[in-house]
């Protein structure tokens, strides 16, 4: 069976997952996490001295499921791509009928007209399109015309970083798929071609940064970062209580809960409940229940703000899940009720704490980008027979 591999590094750990192939569609087959991460390592750097690693995962990951990884997807580390919004009349041969073919003509057309030599176009999003003065959120296929106006969104990343990166991959026989977008990873995670309609938004916290996506209706409106992640509250239970960053670590995988109240084995409340750790030669008594209360409030207080910052002109429309390291804590999406006030889409299994599955699905689908109208009012077909027989 065919699969499709997608690729999420994050500061301290590398996210593989696995999509098996039936009639090109992705379904979900296993991720893997290797404990080593991208730090503050160039991305061409750290896969020349770890592609070894990452082949090797792939290798088990098809002899355990019994699959063949015909193409590999990488989710781009944020900050490496460059937008740009272009618009262009594109003029063809002679009036006709739009097709599919000329929709790859129309964007190939603009994308050479806007970009530089040396960019890639990692990712193009039809916005507007305009035939005649009227305006279309979708290229209308079979519409007559010979004038089409087109405005997109162009997420592009130097030649030459794609170039090293596929070579890289082709060294170990791995077919390099391209990149897909950090934002769009995170989206494709929880939402699929069928969510277009209404406005979706996700939220990611990884290890260093949290991210905002929102979607309206199939357009990305806003991808944005936020200085919030496991790393900064590892610091912060740290500082409060003079731990080192592994203890914390512990801490938080073993005894950090969202739940308001948690029970022990015999049935009482653990607010008197403490964890001994042990540093150096000193044995450190910490109350649960003052853990959790830390974590609650300095989680509530940084995911509110970047909630705050979805445009207030959808209060009431929006369908927001979250992705990342909080999802496996006991409680989490139950304390996200008590202050999130929008709708909380329950995160899909397969996108659990990273997005790498949302980089394989999108990298063979991208469904974003193939805005197509397939239905064309009666009045413009008739418009469009007019238009030929005269």
């Amino acid at each position: 069976m065919r699969a499709v591999c997608g690729i999420d590094f994050d500061k301290d750990r590398i996210f593989l997952s696995f999509a098996a192939l039936k009639k090109n569609v992705p379904f979900f087959a296993g991720e893997t996490v290797i404990d080593k991460g991208l730090g503050n390592s160039d991305i061409v750097q750290f896969l020349q001295d770890n592609i070894e690693l990452v082949h090797k995962e792939i290798e088990t990951a098809e002899q355990k499921r019994a699959f063949q990884v015909t193409k590999l997807y990488l989710k781009l580390p944020p900050g490496m791509e460059k937008m740009n919004v272009a618009e262009e009349v594109v003029v063809l041969k002679s009036t006709k009928k739009i097709n599919n073919g000329d929709i790859k003509f129309i964007k190939k057309y603009l994308e050479d007209t806007a970009l530089g030599w040396d960019d890639h176009c990692v990712h193009h999003f039809p916005l507007d399109f305009g035939i005649e003065g009227k305006a279309f959120e979708s290229l209308p296929v079979g519409l007559w015309t010979k004038r089409i106006r087109v405005k997109s969104l162009l997420v592009t990343v130097k030649d030459r970083l794609y170039t090293q990166i596929e070579n890289i991959f082709d060294n170990y026989d791995i077919s390099f798929g391209g990149f897909v977008s950090s934002g769009v990873c995170d989206y494709s995670s929880v939402f699929s071609a069928g969510d277009k309609n209404g406005v979706k938004a996700v939220v990611s916290v990884g290890y260093e940064s949290a991210f905002l996506t929102v979607v309206d209706n199939g357009f990305i409106r806003s991808v944005e970062s936020f200085p919030f992640g496991l790393r900064r509250i590892i610091e912060t239970i740290g500082k409060k209580f003079s731990l080192p960053d592994e203890s914390v670590k512990e801490i938080i995988e073993r005894y950090i809960s969202f739940a308001p109240e948690r029970n022990n084995a015999d049935g009482a409340f653990s607010a008197g409940k403490e964890v001994s750790l042990k540093d150096g030669d000193i044995y450190i008594n910490l109350s649960i229940a003052t853990l959790d209360n830390l974590l609650r409030n300095y989680v509530q207080e940084n995911i509110a703000t970047i909630v705050a910052h979805i445009d207030p002109a959808y209060a009431g429309k929006v369908s927001l899940s979250f992705l990342g390291r909080f999802n496996k804590i006991e409680g989490f999406f139950d304390f996200l009720k008590t202050f999130v006030k929008y709708e909380i889409i329950p995160t899909p299994f397969a996108a659990d704490i990273s997005s790498s599955f949302g980089c394989a699905r999108y990298g063979v689908l991208k469904f974003l980008e193939n805005n197509v109208q397939s239905k064309i009012s009666l009045m413009d077909r008739i418009s469009g027979v007019c238009k030929e027989y005269f």
